[in-house]
């Protein structure tokens, strides 16, 4: 948990200053939907490698970027897996209400 909120600071930081409410609300949004894509294409059996490759290749996003997401993706593909559909969801929604409080913690909200 102490990446994500690293990685959540990291991430926004730069944003921090002149970012609106507003933005900084649809920021950490996008964080958690991203945490949700990544644990949804784990529980769908798409390889970590596959994941990491698409990372990879996003032109629009910098390098220092890609190392923060393929971390973030790295650490749910290291997160236990569950069986059973509900515990699935459980983690899913767990793991990305996590990284939105540490990127609202970021911005101070």
């Amino acid at each position: 948990m102490r990446f994500l909120i690293t990685l959540a600071l990291i991430v926004i930081s730069p944003l921090t200053a002149s970012a609106q409410t507003s933005e900084q609300i649809e920021m950490c949004a996008a964080v958690g939907e991203f945490v949700e894509v990544v644990f949804d294409a784990r529980a769908n059996g798409v390889p970590l490698s596959a994941v990491l490759a698409l990372v990879m290749s996003q032109e629009s996003t910098s390098d220092s970027e890609k190392d923060l997401w393929s971390q973030v993706v790295q650490t749910a593909y290291a997160e236990p897996t569950y069986h059973g559909e509900e515990a699935q969801r459980r983690q899913v929604l767990t793991f990305r209400s996590e990284a939105e409080v540490a990127c609202f913690s970021g911005f101070g909200l």
